[in-house]
């Protein structure tokens, strides 16, 4: 039972690890935009959604039903593509979109989005 629980643990906590890191990421980006941008709160939405896998991996853990190992499967699976979404949204901060339909890369990078999408990859 042991070689189950342990890898649910441990996939749990890194859920819960990157979900308090990217909500604090998000929230202290958005504090300091200038303009909300959906690449400044993509984080938060991105951690909530880990801190709920986060959540579910728990109660799997403890309760063992096969509701709930599904539910947990679900979570982690739907979590993979919250990440890449999130990668996606943040790639947009570090870019220029012209009204001519041109993009250009910025000339100075925000500090936040590059930190956010170094946390974001480690998901």
């Amino acid at each position: 039972m042991w070689k189950i629980l342990v890898p649910v643990y441990i996939l749990s906590a890194c859920h819960g690890i990157t979900a308090v890191l990217s909500i604090c990421l998000g929230i202290a980006s958005s504090l300091t935009a200038d303009v909300w941008m959906a690449h400044r709160v993509s984080p938060i939405w991105s951690g909530g959604f880990f801190l709920l896998t986060a959540a579910s991996g728990l109660i799997c853990a403890q309760k063992k039903t096969v509701y709930l190992i599904m539910v947990f499967a679900a979570f982690s699976a739907v979590s993979m593509v919250v990440g890449v979404v999130n990668i996606q949204l943040l790639k947009m901060g570090l870019v220029n979109h012209m009204p001519d339909g041109d993009t250009l890369r910025k000339e100075k990078y925000d500090d936040m989005v590059i930190i956010a999408i170094g946390e974001s990859n480690c998901s």
